[in-house]
């Protein structure tokens, strides 16, 4: 069964340097075991990442390295987590604020998969 990716309309928050959002996960189960965040950059940096799936209790950090931030179009491999199907909340925070930036795209699997989402703010 193929695996869907749908971003939930009007979820999409932007506070200070954090950006937060809302994704369906249709068809199946899906094993993340890597996302890219793009931006337009200037001197942003991703510090971390955090996901909370329907049937999980709380919140699951994927990425946290503010020693070690990734940039925009990094892949960052995660410690392969189920996200169920169902809504799931992405948080992406920035070193810095991101509102207004022209495109922001967070791809999960970009080497196994490539389910793409696009923000725009």
């Amino acid at each position: 069964m193929g695996i869907t990716l749908i971003l939930v309309e009007d979820s999409i928050s932007y506070l200070d340097n954090t950006v937060s959002f809302n994704i369906d996960v249709q068809g199946a189960e899906l094993l993340l075991e890597e996302m890219r965040v793009s931006w337009d950059p200037s001197s942003e940096t991703l510090n971390e990442i955090e996901i909370k799936s329907p049937y999980t209790a709380g919140s699951i950090t994927i990425f946290d390295n503010s020693d070690f931030p990734a940039f925009s179009g990094d892949i960052i491999n995660v410690d392969d987590i189920i996200l169920s199907t169902g809504e799931s909340n992405v948080k992406i925070y920035f070193n810095q604020d991101i509102f207004g930036k022209n495109i922001l795209d967070v791809t999960f699997n970009p080497n196994s998969g490539d389910y793409t989402v696009n923000l725009i703010p």
